[in-house]
């Protein structure tokens, strides 16, 4: 994370070493190269918590803070040594003595050496401080497991080991749940890229183009502005695959008469964002549709009106279940008295999930929702995302044919202000009238013709089963485009953040 200067983290470091008892020890590893098949790697992703404190984006390492009985502290880093025949393969990689100057590392060793100094360093420590959960890693590399096998080291070569164990995951969690300004900065980019991409969509959307061809533009769009790659795997669902909450298969055609069903989000340096978006794929809502969506949109705007400092997490969803089960009531789809609905929780074959999520460093972010069994109270600088949906089931025989197989989610991205809250993603079109408006406002041949300078419109290339090339433009948009205009690279200029 090249754009945060080395004190950015060493200040987070600080921040952790201040909780830490004297005489204690907290170590962070590092993920490892995960193989996706025999032997190619999936594309590597750091770990998280061990990024919020280093910025090192390497596999295969271990960070150490060590706090002594008088308070002195260090910070020691095991890493993957730099080598002439590694450049070759994959790389140069940043070595130890590097490390001590870009990363601001006290010491810095071998990970080779790892087992041979973390005995000594523990050795003598009253307590060791690390993060309990595996994140994905195999056995061998749960944080547990190498504590485990130095402290059979300890025992054998020392006269004392550490008489306590401590889970740190909910002290950095909690770091995490509240941004800084520098961190903000960088969600609303990858908030404003991502709302970017979904007009994108919304405008080339039509009867016959294929979800994996709107989920490809997406990851495009995002990559073209500046940003590595996406939060997530591309929700494109068209109408029945809407009601399959995580559905990433991408491969139906899209049918004029659905709806359809887009959540994407594009991540930058890390930070991820997480918009969805449903709208008509003809451009225009039918009644049932309308009727849905709406009641759906209003349940949203509850919910966000309920944000403020102070409130509890689950108001939000109390104030979405005011406005959604009323409505399913008036539309004939629950009968009965709602609050009593409500307390029965009758909504649940309609809408499943919880009103949103943290939202950082990892999609469904790191950061409790309760404390004691009671939620916790909303704080400035937290993100989240509101998302309520009603999904009704092509199979379910409870609600009249009609409804049958409609599916609406609408997410947006919320900051917590001082006073109240922040829409981030705002940009999106919401309303059924703005969708529609924008849908149909532009031909989608014309505009892809004029976006991209195509002789041939991208989509009769698609269907004459040609791939075309799409270089941006960095002449001036068509009046009838609502994105915004490139710079003379062909993408928009990303934030700078060398002297945080």
């Amino acid at each position: 994370m090249p754009e945060f200067a080395p004190e950015f983290f060493a200040e987070r470091r600080n921040q952790v070493i201040k909780h830490l008892k004297p005489n204690s020890l907290a170590f962070f590893p590092a993920a490892s190269e995960k193989i996706n098949s025999y032997d190619e790697e999936y594309p590597f992703r750091q770990d998280n918590d061990f990024l919020y404190l280093t910025g090192f984006e390497e596999p295969n390492a271990v960070a150490v803070l060590v706090k002594e009985s008088c308070g002195n502290t260090k910070f020691i880093l095991f890493n993957q040594p730099d080598n002439a025949e590694e450049r070759v393969w994959n790389g140069a990689r940043l070595g130890q003595e590097d490390a001590k100057t870009k990363l601001h590392v006290d010491e810095a060793y071998s990970i080779e050496e790892l087992d041979q100094y973390m005995p000594k360093l523990i050795a003598g420590k009253k307590r060791i401080y690390c993060v309990f959960h595996n994140n994905g890693e195999k056995p061998e590399n749960y944080p547990w497991s190498k504590l485990n096998s130095w402290r059979s080291k300890i025992y054998n070569q020392f006269s004392s080991e550490p008489t306590k164990y401590i889970d740190i995951a909910p002290l950095l969690h909690q770091m995490r749940l509240i941004k800084t300004d520098a961190e903000l900065e960088l969600m609303r980019s990858s908030i404003d890229t991502s709302a970017k991409a979904h007009i994108e969509l919304m405008q080339m959307c039509q009867p016959g183009m294929q979800e994996y061809q709107l989920a490809a533009t997406f990851e495009y769009y995002c990559k073209a502005l500046g940003c590595e790659g996406l939060a997530y795997s591309t929700i494109v669902a068209s109408g029945k695959n809407g009601c399959t909450l995580h559905y990433v298969k991408n491969n139906s055609t899209l049918l004029a008469g659905e709806l359809l069903l887009v959540d994407a989000g594009a991540k930058l340096h890390g930070y991820c964002a997480d918009i969805t978006r449903t709208y008509p794929v003809n451009g225009k809502f039918s009644t049932d549709q309308a009727a849905i969506y709406q009641l759906v949109l209003n349940a949203q705007q509850a919910g966000i009106k309920a944000v403020a400092p102070g409130v509890k997490f689950n108001a939000i969803q109390t104030a979405i279940l005011q406005e959604l089960v009323p409505g399913l009531v008036k539309l004939g789809i629950l009968s009965g008295d709602p609050d009593q609905l409500i307390a029965d929780k009758a909504y649940l074959p309609f809408y499943m999930h919880r009103s949103g999520h943290w939202l950082g460093l990892d999609t469904h972010d790191a950061g409790k929702y309760t404390v004691n069994g009671e939620f916790i109270e909303l704080q400035p600088n937290m993100v989240f995302t509101i998302e309520p949906g009603i999904y009704i089931a092509p199979d379910n025989t409870n609600v009249a044919e009609h409804w049958r197989g409609i599916a609406v989610r609408i997410e947006d991205d919320i900051l917590v202000t001082s006073t109240g809250c922040e829409v981030l993603s705002t940009l999106v079109p919401k309303t059924i009238e703005e969708i529609e408006k924008l849908m149909t406002s532009v031909s989608i041949n014309n505009l892809m013709a004029t976006r991209y300078n195509l002789t041939t419109p991208l989509l009769d290339m698609m269907n004459n089963g040609k791939t075309p090339t799409l270089p941006i433009s960095s002449k001036p948009q068509d009046e009838t485009s609502d994105m915004p205009p490139m710079n003379t690279n062909g993408c928009q200029a990303r934030p700078e953040f060398q002297n945080i």
